[in-house]
């Protein structure tokens, strides 16, 4: 399958907002405690993000950012790790 230089640079590009995006909830899911002070939402919201979190990491299932940043560097052309 012949892929054009623009399809592949749009691919290479998603792979890497997919991997900062990655990298910001990590950030959020460590520090997050520091921020929501007086703000219940923020609060609520980085609660889910450390539930979320701790279930991913001890259940069996890939994380979607990590499954779309392969998938974009699959489509890409880049070689993938697993």
């Amino acid at each position: 399958m012949l892929i054009h230089a623009w399809e592949r640079d749009f691919f290479y590009a998603a792979a890497i907002l997919a991997l900062a995006l990655h990298l910001l909830f990590n950030l959020w899911f460590i520090f997050g405690a520091a921020f929501p002070k007086g703000r219940p939402r923020l609060a609520a919201t980085h609660i889910v993000s450390l539930i979320y979190g701790a279930i991913a990491e001890n259940a069996s299932f890939a994380c979607p950012l990590t499954l779309l940043e392969q998938w974009c560097r699959a489509r890409a052309g880049v070689a993938s790790y697993s």
